[in-house]
């Protein structure tokens, strides 16, 4: 749990495995999405927010990457064409977004 938290506030997601992801995300809101989706193109980030009910509407969710808002593996995303793709993926399978400094929601793909 130790190890999970301070991967979390120094920005070290990657070195998680599934079950520190897991843990550390246990009361966070999660969605389960096909591991397809992220084939060809990937998933076009504005949609998984909408989808993760982070954005309203995809103009919000434009809205929030143009302003610098949203991250995804605690990397800033700023480009509103931007795609979820396999690379994202955080131990083969989660990805992890946030909204500004609280809102998290993790993205599971199977």
């Amino acid at each position: 749990a130790e190890r999970a938290a301070q991967a979390l506030f120094e920005g070290a997601l990657t070195a998680l495995d599934a079950g520190g992801i897991e843990q550390l995300f246990s009361e966070a809101p999660s969605t389960a999405l096909e591991l397809s989706a992220l084939d060809g193109a990937g998933l076009p980030l504005v949609d998984a927010l909408v989808r993760a009910q982070l954005a309203g509407s995809k103009g919000a969710a434009r809205r929030d990457l143009e302003g610098g808002g949203i991250y995804v593996n605690d990397q800033r995303a700023s480009e509103v064409a931007r795609a979820l793709s396999r690379n994202d993926l955080l131990a083969g399978r989660f990805v992890v977004l946030r909204k500004g400094k609280k809102s998290y929601h993790l993205l599971r793909f199977s």
